[in-house]
């Protein structure tokens, strides 16, 4: 057997270079499909690192400009924090999977306007009315960051701000308008959800 990881062709989880079938959805190895990891070429400007995953081994691709957040091994769900000169194991990732609402998966990549990006994590959100809806983490190739929300039946592509005078908590409320810096923008839902499963880089610990 080949000592390269592996890519599952069902559910394109990255898997470790020994195990017979895919951590994520069971499927064995070698079925139509599969493909060994690390076969694409990365795009131009996205810089990339390889660290082993402290407990298994598997080979992880980390993106430099993310932070030192965690990054999850899918060989062995081992969360890992990249914030640790050693890569301590922060915990183990639940193991009840949520699957993605499209097809979009960690580690493809694409071109939103004339910007390169690949994306690096998911975030599986559901709210108190159960509504879910995940949310991609993403780099772009001049290093800044962008988040692909995804209902399952539009993408939203949003980029991070700082304000100078981020307005009070109390002013965001659903159907009203703020301002931010001089400029106004409507608040079209204001609800409280919660984090169901993740995967990938993310720039904060989970």
């Amino acid at each position: 057997m080949s000592e390269q990881p592996w890519r599952c062709g069902n559910c394109a989880v990255l898997n470790g270079p020994k195990e017979p079938y895919c951590n994520m959805c069971g499927a064995a190895r070698g079925a139509a499909g599969a493909e060994s990891a690390g076969t694409s070429a990365e795009p131009a400007g996205i810089n990339l690192s390889k660290i082993d995953c402290s407990e298994c081994g598997a080979p992880l691709n980390i993106a430099e400009s993310v932070g030192r957040g965690q990054v999850v091994c899918e060989s062995c769900n081992s969360v890992i924090d990249l914030g640790s000169p050693d890569y301590a194991i922060l915990h183990r990732r639940m193991s009840d999977a949520h699957p993605p609402r499209s097809n979009i998966r960690v580690g493809q990549t694409g071109v939103f306007g004339d910007v390169r990006c690949r994306v690096v994590g998911r975030l599986a959100y559901v709210d108190a009315e159960g509504w879910r809806w995940d949310e991609w983490f993403m780099v772009a190739a001049d290093g800044s960051i962008r988040y692909l929300e995804d209902d399952g039946e539009e993408l939203v592509l949003l980029e991070p701000v700082t304000p100078k005078a981020p307005p009070p908590i109390t002013e965001l409320q659903s159907s009203t308008t703020i301002t931010i810096d001089e400029r106004k923008y409507p608040v079209e839902e204001r609800s409280t959800a919660k984090i169901v499963y993740f995967e990938g880089q993310l720039p904060w610990k989970v």
